[in-house]
């Protein structure tokens, strides 16, 4: 699996977070060859830190979501608003960075 990039998402990409604020972070990736040849590729994973699923999001949890390439096209040919958003984050917010991002996007 190749990530294309990764970067901080929510309060804290736009500069809203507060003190009581979670972690928030988005990628795109490419699976890998093994897994597209043999159709095990995923479309999304998520990762979470909050062990209770109803309550709310405190200063210590982490959310981390990432979409395989082809699913974030198809959200941004559905107009998906987080896949719009992830096209316009600029680089200073990238964590992770691949510079075929700017082949397939810029």
């Amino acid at each position: 699996m190749t990530i294309l990039m990764k970067t901080i998402f929510g309060s804290n990409l736009y500069g809203t977070n507060t003190p009581e604020s979670d972690l928030d972070y988005k990628s795109i990736f490419v699976p890998s060859r093994d897994d597209i040849l043999l159709q095990k590729a995923i479309g999304v994973k998520s990762k979470n830190t909050k062990t209770d699923s109803t309550a709310k999001n405190s200063v210590d949890d982490i959310d981390d979501e990432s979409f395989s390439v082809n699913k974030f096209l198809k959200m941004i040919q559905s107009g998906d608003m987080i896949a719009t958003e992830l096209l316009f984050v600029p680089k200073s917010k990238f964590i992770q960075y691949d510079p075929l991002w700017n082949w397939l996007f810029i």
